[in-house]
């Protein structure tokens, strides 16, 4: 019976169904029912056509379906939409949609700071709590919703109005679709067309139906909906008014954007994710001097806008960025920004896996704020610098900067550093880094290196840092590390400094291990300079070498180690005991650096040289030095470049000579020297103190010598004990005053050497009084000399002389001013002994005894005239006479005898401008008279005379006095026998020319031929009056 009853209630439900399939049930007028049932209380349900059919299960159509609020707003609107029921339910005793199919749906959602709600359903409050993520999570039990599977929407128009970013969108041509399983929850899409309706961005309402994806999910139990949408192909400045109003430069660009937020419990929406996907993306940020140039952007960020009557303070959270830049770097960030309208506040961390160091850089706000002091060092000073993993973070008000020092905020950058050049300074090579660290901490940037280069030399561990970035002081550089190579490089490294090139000295072998410290002011505006900054070098040098320095006159240096030093001054001091040309000294030698400044040198010496070095710093020919002398030498140049010197030198073990003072000081005898004083190269010579101590020699006294200006030049020694010799000097105004006991003159030679060479040594305008009681020459000495010479044009002219030769022969020489204008004097001449007296000079020795008288006037200290007698004399058969002789075939003329007697010489002479003239001098004597015209110049030593000789022989005197035959064959010459003879040449080589004839041909008939031919015309000789010529 049971069995029939439902196989009958199975058949009538049946043709039910297949009767509703054709014959739709009319529901319209149970819609209240249906309203009661499916919606929250406040709600309200309409349509203008209802209807069941059964289509595999009960479903039913309904058309013009609106849905009210409270206030009868309509909220929702379908056109058509068909609800296919679960198939176990019969007579709707019990309604459960499975599916819903809807066609023409129109509803307006409006999202404010309370969530997201539909425009015109307006819930009581104690029932919009349970919002759509709740109504999701009780689907399981829910009795009429629980076995919903699917909502399938086709042209769907949903506006959109967002009061929390005051935007508006329109989704149009939408077609939805939403799935439901027990173990997955919900998912669903919506493609639609989408245009902007107000806002910031009103002015791309002309951008319509652009496509979006929306899609949806939610997970079983989960207590948020997922939301994101997305446009391809769109200008973002489609979504402007969800990034900052600073941000609107970088939404100008082409890309994907994407949105994505979070529908959570009582249907409040979370702060939706704005993601854009951009290319070649060019923005301005704020104190930056260019745009950066990014070709690739991806960011994916949230922005709050400033709420009135909730918060004042926008902030935007940056979840990640992700960005290329010009130069390849890759770049990911994240963070936030509070208050970006007033004061932000940034927090936000950086990462990038590798890149040019450089493009770190250009990520720097770089304008005359904050990072700008920073910037204009590391940009031009770090070069191809690549970098892996670098890690930042900023956390703090960018308005802080400059002066906030440790309240700037948190800022820390680390990366490691390859392959990148590091410059201190212009003038320094810069430090080629391997591999090493870049750090910043707060206000403290710092690059470390491993191993690398600093021009040629290999730097290890060198750290560049920089300190009080962010003060409104200039910031400092600070540079230290370790160096080591070859020292002469060193030293060539250092001479590149500033405008110090030529300084440095070069010429330094050895290898160097060197500590670096450089502290390098940044002053805004200026470049740093290395006046400007504080280089410290500390070296040691092992196996030093040192040659072809100016200073060690060819020696070489050589010492296991030196330590050079580059001070805080800019002062170079280099200290090394060693060797100098194989004889041991210490050396400390220190120099400024300092650029357009002089090099302020300080040299201290303290050691033995070898004597045959110290003669290459003498005059030549002065000192003779052989052996080893002990040196003690400061020397200190000052800033005008004057040298101040303190030196001390002991000659024990060493052979000295000094030829022209007699001094031969042999190995072991005490010989001292010290001097303080002071030198100009090229200038004045300062000895303050003078202090030579030895055997047979002691000098005291202080000199100031200006060879450029000797009128200025003081020489003051009290006492100078050389050999024999113990006199004082006095010297000032180019006048000199020698006084003393002795004078040894005997090494000397006052009358050697060349002429030419005289003059140029000699000093113009000095005069010399000498008042010694003996003077020691070679072969003799002169007793009580009196005497005052002065040189005029290189040679001694002597003005006044008085002596004893030997004691008692007496010796005048007297200048005496006559009246007129110019220099007018008279020379009177007085020597008893003419002949000891040029021995004992050293002048001449070849003419024995004889008195000399003359007397020379002069107009000019260079033009003049006189007469000079020599009486009794003789001449010890010099070789121009012998030579003379023997051309003559006269030589029996000195047979046994070693000398020629001359009972007179009378000498007329003429002097002009260093030419010595004689006028038809004659010399006689028993054996010979002599007959000279010519003259002498005194500073080639050229000879240029014609001269006669007639031998003495009876037979020339007897004829010359017989009246008429000795006028007929003497004539006016002096004999029968005359020759004419000529003399040129140099004095050191005479060239004697004799005419044969002139010997015997009669001095009547010489006289007649000499008038026909007008050889016996003598040149005319002008007449001297007083020295004057007429």
């Amino acid at each position: 019976m049971l069995t029939v009853m439902l196989l009958c209630v199975g058949g009538f439900v049946w043709m039910a169904a297949e009767y509703t399939r054709w014959h739709p049930l009319d529901l319209t007028n149970r819609i209240p029912q249906v309203e009661k049932y499916l919606l929250p209380k406040g709600l309200g349900l309409s349509a203008e056509k209802a209807e069941l059919f059964f289509d595999d299960g009960p479903v039913i159509r309904v058309s013009g379906l609106g849905v009210t609020g409270s206030d009868g707003s309509l909220g929702v609107f379908v056109e058509q939409a068909a609800i296919k029921l679960a198939g176990s339910q019969l007579f709707l005793l019990s309604v459960a949609p499975k599916m819903v199919e809807a066609h023409g749906v129109t509803l307006r959602l409006v999202r404010d700071a309370q969530g997201i709600s539909v425009a015109g359903l307006n819930l009581p409050k104690s029932e919009s709590n349970d919002g759509i993520v709740d109504w999701l999570n009780g689907l399981s039990w829910n009795r009429v919703w629980g076995r919903m599977r699917s909502v399938k929407v086709a042209d769907l128009n949903l506006l959109v109005r967002d009061d929390v970013q005051k935007a508006e969108w329109v989704l149009e041509q939408g077609n939805m679709s939403v799935y439901r399983y027990d173990n997955d929850g919900e998912s669903g899409t919506l493609t639609a067309v989408v245009r902007r309706l107000y806002g910031d961005a009103e002015h791309l309402k002309k951008l319509n139906n652009v496509p979006v994806l929306v899609s949806f999910a939610h997970a079983p139990k989960a207590d948020s909906l997922g939301i994101r949408g997305r446009i391809d192909r769109a200008n973002a400045d489609m979504v402007t008014d969800y990034f900052p109003p600073q941000f609107k430069d970088l939404l100008k660009a082409q890309g994907q954007v994407e949105i994505g937020t979070r529908l959570l419990k009582a249907n409040v929406l979370e702060q939706p994710w704005l993601t854009l996907r951009l290319t070649d993306v060019k923005v301005q940020p704020p104190k930056f001097s260019k745009q950066l140039e990014l070709p690739e952007l991806n960011v994916t960020a949230s922005y709050v806008p400033p709420a009135e009557g909730v918060s004042n303070t926008d902030v935007l959270l940056i979840k990640e960025l992700q960005a290329v830049t010009k130069r390849g770097n890759r770049v990911t960030v994240s963070g936030s920004i509070v208050g970006l309208q007033n004061d932000p506040l940034i927090d936000l961390t950086m990462f990038s896996p590798e890149g040019e160091l450089q493009g770190v850089f250009d990520l720097f706000p770089d304008e005359a704020r904050g990072f700008s002091k920073a910037l204009a060092w590391l940009r031009p000073n770090i070069e191809k610098g690549k970098y892996q993993n670098l890690s930042a973070r900023y956390a703090g008000k960018p308005s802080a900067f400059p002066g906030c020092g440790d309240a700037c905020g948190v800022l820390e950058i680390d990366a490691r550093v390859t392959d990148s050049v590091v410059q201190f300074l212009n003038d320094i090579s810069p430090a080629k880094v391997a591999e090493g660290t870049f750090k910043w901490r707060g206000q403290t940037m710092s690059v470390k290196t491993g191993e690398g280069r600093i021009g040629n030399q290999i730097a290890r561990d060198v750290t560049v840092e920089m300190d009080d970035i962010f003060a409104e002081t200039p910031t400092l550089l600070r540079v230290v590390g370790r160096m080591s190579g070859e020292a002469g490089e060193l030293m060539a490294e250092l001479n590149k400094i500033g405008e110090t090139g030529g300084k440095v000295p070069q010429g330094i072998s050895g290898k160097h291990e060197s500590r670096l410290s450089i502290l390098v002011p940044l002053p805004r505006g200026r470049p740093s300079t290395f006046a400007s900054s504080t280089v410290l070098v500390s070296s040691s040098i092992t196996d030093v070498g040192v040659k072809d320095l100016p200073q060690l006159k060819g020696l070489a240096f050589a010492a296991t180690k030196a330590d050079v030093d580059f001070m805080a001054d800019k002062t170079l001091r280099v200290e090394s005991a060693g060797l100098l040309g194989g004889n041991p000294m210490k050396v400390n030698v220190s120099m400024n650096l300092q650029p357009k400044q002089p090099k302020m040198m300080k040299i201290a010496a303290d050691g033995s040289v070898a004597g045959g070095w110290l003669m290459q710093q003498a005059p030549a020919g002065v000192v003779s030095v052989t052996g080893v002398v002990g040196v003690n030498l400061a020397l200190n140049e000052d800033a005008k470049g004057k040298w101040n010197f303190d030196v001390k030198a002991d000659g024990n073990r060493a052979h000295v000579a000094v030829d022209m003072a007699n001094v031969n000081k042999p190995v072991g005898k005490p010989l001292s020297l010290s001097a303080k004083g002071s030198y100009v190269p090229s200038g004045t010579i300062v000895l303050d103190s003078l202090d030579v101590a030895g055997d047979k020699l002691a000098v005291k006294g202080s000199v100031r010598w200006n060879p450029a200006d000797v009128d200025s030049s003081i020489v003051k020694l009290p006492g100078v004990r050389v050999g024999e010799t113990d006199v004082s000097v006095d010297f000032a105004n180019n006048k000199a005053l020698v006084t003393g006991r002795k004078l040894d003159l005997s090494g000397y030679d006052l009358f050697k050497g060349d002429e030419d060479k005289q003059q140029s040594t000699q000093p113009e305008n000095l005069s010399v009084s000498l008042k010694i009681d003996e003077v020691l020459m070679e072969n003799g000495k002169l007793d009580k000399l009196d005497a005052n010479v002065k040189a005029i044009k290189g040679r001694w002219n002597v003005q006044n002389l008085k002596a004893f030769v030997d004691g008692k022969h007496k010796v005048s020489v007297i200048s005496t001013p006559l009246r007129g204008q110019g220099q007018r004097k008279r020379l009177n001449i007085d020597i008893a002994d003419l002949g000891r007296t040029l021995e004992v000079m050293g002048v001449y020795d070849k003419l024995a005894h004889g008195r000399m008288t003359g007397e020379i006037t002069y107009d000019t200290p260079e033009v003049g005239g006189g007469l000079i007698r020599i009486d009794d004399f003789e001449l010890k058969n010099p070789p121009t006479l012998v030579q003379l002789l023997s051309l003559l075939s006269l030589e029996q003329l000195l047979s046994g005898s070693s000398s020629t007697m001359f009972e007179k010489a009378v000498v007329p002479v003429r002097v002009d401008n260093g030419v010595w003239h004689l006028d038809n001098a004659s010399f006689e004597g028993p054996s010979m008279s002599l007959r000279l015209d010519g003259s002498y110049k005194q500073t080639t030593k050229e000879l240029g005379f014609d001269g006669k000789m007639a031998p003495g022989i009876p037979l020339n005197r007897l004829v010359s006095r017989i009246p008429v035959l000795g006028t007929i064959l003497a004539g006016s010459q002096d004999g029968v026998v005359v020759a004419d003879f000529r003399l040129k040449g140099t004095a050191e080589k005479p060239d004697i020319n004799v005419r044969p004839l002139s010997v015997i041909t009669p001095g009547l008939l010489k006289d007649f031929w000499r008038g026909v031919t007008g050889s016996d015309k003598k040149k005319p000789q002008p007449e001297v009056i007083d020295g004057r010529k007429p």
